[in-house]
């Protein structure tokens, strides 16, 4: 009988899923949106029929419809909303099982007019979506879509990013936004504020979001009182995909080959525990047992005990881990990476919904830069006057690294729909990045060494983004919109076990000798936590004023957020003329409690206040937006945010002043709609830059990775920027744009890192007197069939962008610039992006992708040294895709095929002198995805 019943079942729900399947091959999906055509806004509550109702829907409280179970072949689809004239859009193919999408703009109607008829064009895709949201903004906006990210060879949103018109990207996850550095750019997601896992810095890393979970990325580049009060250079905003309108199951896999890396010994690789694959330590790099018991963890800011027996015992434990210092060379493995995604909606009760997106990524990737070189030049190099032997580099380093990358992530995201004017949403998200570093270099170090040096160091850095947002979206009494989010997100830093050795020689002289340093024969941990609680309500509702029409927007933020990091550095203490190996050189009876003479090692702590600290930056607003049409075609945005923080910071029972106030940021945006597709907007604003945690403190910290001495600055005051924009936007057709515009940046006091002349590995912070920007950014995206009918299957976008800034340099105590008047700090003096892509719609396309940026300030001279500057690169890139059997595809991507060096240089009196040289080498990569 149990038998017969499950026999039944399986037959039963074979019946079901066939019958879905054969419908589903019968029918086919329309969604899209409908939007006011002078506003641009959604419009909750309209009919949407298919042939005169054969089927229908209503839109959501965005505007957003799916029209669900639309007979397969052409259609037509009418729209009906009181208030407006009824539109009908005809021509619409629909194929069995696929989705089509529209875009409808209504026109107001006071009396009934005729019924409007359009023949539907040509789908280009999510792009056009994007495009239309920047022409109805209120703001300069810029954006690309899920649509376009797939096809381009990107893997994160750093990626993607590079790719907008005045927008760089340094170290490969930091935001350049019109020549203004991180600490001048915001990021948000899905409109929430985000921590930071970076120790030394406030800021977003890019690279911890994967390209494929963005549903769109945006940088809003003119400021409105709806965003931070420390708006300055762009907000970059990022889009996790919402749920499809109909059930999808996708999955893909691939893998990539870089021609420096792939196959080639050398590659630089240190014990590791059995967990490296998921990014993290398995506790092989964390600290002896025996350090816990008698210091505690590195949270707890102990040191190292004074008597000799429990040092003795610390540094026997550590003598016998199996933690090698010295490195294995191998053959460089190859890179691999996965994906999974599923998604639908479903009809809830008579006219709710719930939608939801769960998806799931991993990649591990190996890279190998075997020669970089690394230099540090006097004064007298740049003496066109002294010998060759005085313009010799100070430091000359041939670097060597092997690096595994890992990076894995998941997103989950729940809506629901109780009716057409009203959404809740849960999303969360977990992104994790690794780098497991092993480095070595040698060379010659005549500055503080007087020698060969050769030094080996084994790092693994692991960062963890967790984050999750409840937000609700409601269309209440007299069209009136209330907007709500509150968001948790967790940003994690793990640092096991830092190891590092310093070895020196003298020209002839074999072996080398341990060299007595804080750095060498080493071990650093650290951890950091970084909390951000934040909340928000944003409250919109239409009026008419001065008989014309109108809107007023009201809304709170709240934010709280707290941040404790700890370290821990322990060294081995030891004379000069000490053997090289120091694997051989901890044998038994050479750990003694104070290094006496040569070949005896005794343990030590370094200890500063910037080892232990803890840190809370709270922040209350208010703001108020007024959106206001003096006439049909002009439209102005005005409004102001109140805003008050509350900085404080201690660290090893040093504090900083509480720093309390409390900004006003006013703006105004002014947007003339000479048609329907051409925008003339002018924007002018004032914000702030705030000083970070550590920039404030009142002691010295140690940079983590490079050993720098940072040491902050009290009196340091907020910078204040003053911003102007003036842009003309053309849409010649859906998913089609001309632009071009200009802006300027005025900031008084700007806070800039400085060399501190009296040190030669120490900087500080100061406020310069003032700055300037000039830019003037151009854009255009179109078909290439407007040249001729054959070029129909291609497309182009390029952009470009110009930037001028000049920094006066406020001299002091502390620093001695080179040049009082100087560019600031990472801008790009131009950017150009230029894509072209091939799309025939038959399954097949490809797209070339070439980006170059100007020289670009790295690091401001002092005391006679000239700046430092990264010099102009090319980069191209290309990629194929074509559809395979059963629904899957392939793609094919190639970046750097060019493979021009990274090179920094410092140029005075007509002597150029490289101080960083390195390639990357050019990568190809295979994916095959499927879709169901």
């Amino acid at each position: 009988m149990i038998r017969t019943a499950k026999l039944f079942s399986v037959l039963f729900a074979t019946v079901i899923i066939q019958a879905s399947v054969v419908e589903a091959q019968e029918t086919g999906t329309i969604v899209g949106n409908v939007r006011d055509a002078v506003s641009g806004l959604g419009l909750s509550g309209t009919q949407i029929s298919v042939n005169d109702g054969v089927t229908g829907a209503l839109s959501d409280l965005n505007g957003r419809f799916v029209v669900v179970r639309v007979p397969a072949g052409v259609v037509s689809v009418t729209t009906q909303m009181i208030g407006y004239a009824t539109k009908t859009v005809t021509d619409i193919s629909v194929e069995p099982g696929e989705s089509v999408s529209l875009d409808i703009s209504l026109t107001e109607s006071a009396v009934e007019l005729e019924e409007i008829v359009i023949t539907a064009t040509r789908e280009r895709g999510s792009q056009a979506f994007v495009l239309n949201e920047r022409r109805v903004s209120e703001a300069l906006i810029e954006g690309i879509g899920a649509a376009e990210i797939a096809t381009r060879p990107a893997s994160d949103a750093a990626d993607v990013a590079q790719r907008l018109t005045g927008v760089t990207v340094s170290e490969g996850k930091y935001v350049f936004v019109r020549g203004l550095g991180e600490r001048y750019s915001q990021t948000t997601l899905n409109g929430s504020s985000l921590p930071s896992p970076e120790p030394e810095r406030e800021v977003v890393p890019l690279d911890l979001f994967p390209s494929g979970f963005l549903e769109s990325l945006q940088t809003q580049k003119s400021y409105t009182p709806d965003l931070p009060a420390d708006f300055s250079g762009g907000s970059v905003q990022i889009q996790t995909k919402d749920f499809p309108n109909e059930f999808k199951i996708t999955a893909g896999f691939g893998t990539s080959l870089n021609s420096q890396s792939q196959f080639r010994d050398g590659f630089i690789a240190y014990p590791s525990g059995g967990m490296n694959f998921l990014g993290f330590d398995d506790g092989s790099r964390s600290e002896p047992a025996s350090v816990i018991e008698s210091m505690g963890p590195v949270s707890s800011g102990n040191r190292l005990p004074a008597d000799d027996v429990t040092r003795l015992r610390i540094a026997e434990e550590l003598r016998l881990s199996d933690q090698s210092f010295r490195p294995n060379l191998g053959q460089t493995p190859l890179n691999r990476s996965f994906n999974l995604g599923v998604g639908g909606r479903n009809d809830f009760l008579d006219n709710g919904e719930i939608g939801y997106f769960f998806a799931g990524q991993y990649s591990d990737n190996y890279t190998l830069q075997p020669s970089d070189v690394e230099r540090k030049w006097r004064v007298s190099a740049f003496d066109p006057e002294v010998s060759p032997e005085d313009r010799k580099p100070n430091v000359d380093y041939r670097f060597a690294r092997g690096t595994r990358a890992v990076s894995w992530g998941t997103i989950g995201n729940i809506s629901f729909k109780p009716g057409a004017a009203h959404q809740i949403s849960l999303r969360t998200t977990v992104n994790v990045t690794s780098d497991d570093e092993g480095r070595t270099y040698t060379g010659d170090n005549r500055e503080d060494i007087g020698a060969l040096v050769h030094a080996e160091r084994s790092r693994l850095v692991s960062r963890v983004m967790l984050w999750s947002q409840l937000s609700g979206e409601h269309q209440l009494f007299l069209g009136s919109r209330l907007e709500w989010r509150a968001s948790a997100a967790r940003a994690l830093r793990d640092e096991p076990m830092l190891r590092e050795s310093l070895y020196v020689a003298d020209q002839h002289a074999d072996p080398y000798t341990l060299f007595p340093d804080a750095g060498s024969g080493s071990y650093f941990w650290s951890d950091l936590v970084d909390d951000d609680l934040s909340g928000a309500i944003d409250w919109s509702f239409p009026l008419e004023l001065f008989s014309n029409n109108a809107s007023i927007k009201l809304g709170a933020m709240y934010r709280e957020r707290s941040r404790d990091f700890s370290s821990r550095r322990l060294v081995w203490d030891f004379l000069e003329n000490t053997i090289a190996d120091l694997d051989d050189s901890l044998a038994e009876g050479t750990v003694t409690p104070a290094a006496r003479r040569p070949g005896q090692f005794a343990l030590d702590d370094i200890v500063e206040p910037g080892n232990l600290y803890d840190a809370t930056d709270d922040r209350v607003a208010g703001y108020a937006m007024l959106d206001f049409r003096p006439t049909k075609n002009l439209q102005t945005i005005f409004g102001a945010r109140v805003e008050t923080y509350d900085l404080g910071l201690n660290s090893r029972g040093e504090s900083l002043q509480a720093v309390e106030k409390t900004d006003i940021a006013p703006s105004i945006n002014v947007i003339y709609s000479a048609s329907d597709r051409l925008k003339i907007r002018a924007a002018g604003s004032r914000t702030v830059d705030r000083p970070e945690f550590r920039e404030l403190a009142p002691f010295q910290f140690t940079e983590a990775a490079s050993l720098r001495q940072l040491f902050g600055n009290p009196s340091l005051q907020p910078a204040e920027i003053i911003s102007t924009d003036l842009r003309l936007d053309f849409f010649p057709a859906p998913g089609e744009i001309f632009s071009i515009g200009g802006f300027f940046k005025m900031l008084d006091e700007p806070i800039e890192q400085v060399f501190i002349a009296a040190a030669s590995t120490a900087y500080s912070f100061q406020n310069a007197d003032e700055a300037t920007i000039l830019g003037l950014e151009v854009e255009a995206q179109f078909g290439m069939e407007r040249l001729s009918p054959v070029l129909e299957p291609l497309s182009l976008s390029a952009n470009y962008s110009w930037i001028d800034s000049d920094v006066t340099v406020r001299a002091g105590s502390i620093f001695e610039p080179t040049n009082m008047l100087r560019p600031l700090e990472g801008q790009a003096s131009y950017v150009v992006n230029v894509g072209i892509n091939w799309d025939q719609m038959t399954g097949v396309e490809a797209g070339l992708f070439f980006n170059r940026f100007g020289e670009r300030l790295t690091a401001a001279g002092g005391s006679g040294v000239p700046d430092l500057y990264e010099k102009p690169r090319n980069s191209l890139d290309a990629s194929l895709g074509f559809s395979l059997i059963g629904g899957s595809k392939a793609r094919i991507r190639a970046t750097n095929l060019l493979d021009a060096d990274y090179r920094f240089e410092q140029a005075a009196n007509g002597i150029t002198q490289i101080q960083r040289l390195f390639s990357t080498g050019r990568t190809i990569s295979v994916g095959v995805s499927w879709e169901y």
